[in-house]
């Protein structure tokens, strides 16, 4: 099983890719993937769609960082060192990014269109095994994954 974690960006983009949709939820039926969602992701999306894309099924996670002021029902006690690391010199308008990318670093995948975000994200894999992808990339993945599974 592998668990992806996608950025609000992939998401906004799925919508416009049936083909793709279509791939990813064949792989979660076959039980060979997971898609999460943290908070961050659905607090993003909810004012730049109106609404939760409901493409396919996903996990819904809250926040991996413990950190006051911004803790809620659901989130855990993580260390944060992912959030710490991406985040930087960075400011508030990347707290967000880094949100996702500490809940991401406990997945198998990370798929962001956001340069800046993978990027940080790539400097920082000596605290996370999971692998960040660019869209074509995972697209690429994923139909590797298809293909080995017959679907």
């Amino acid at each position: 099983m592998i668990n992806i974690v996608l950025d609000t960006n992939i998401h906004i983009r799925l919508e416009k890719e049936p083909t793709t949709v279509a791939t990813i939820t064949q792989l979660i039926e076959a039980g060979q993937i997971t898609i999460l969602m943290p908070r961050s992701v659905a607090d993003e999306l909810r004012p730049k769609t109106g609404t939760l894309p409901n493409l396919f099924a996903v996990q819904r996670l809250g926040h991996s960082v413990a950190r006051m002021g911004m803790m809620r029902c659901g989130d855990s006690f993580g260390a944060g060192a992912m959030y710490d690391a991406h985040l930087g010199n960075g400011g508030p308008k990347h707290k967000a990014d880094a949100l996702i990318a500490d809940v991401a670093s406990y997945a198998n995948w990370f798929v962001s269109d956001d340069a800046r975000c993978i990027n940080a994200f790539r400097r920082n894999l000596v605290i996370t095994a999971c692998v960040p992808f660019t869209y074509d990339e995972f697209c690429g993945n994923l139909a590797e994954l298809a293909q080995r599974h017959a679907l």
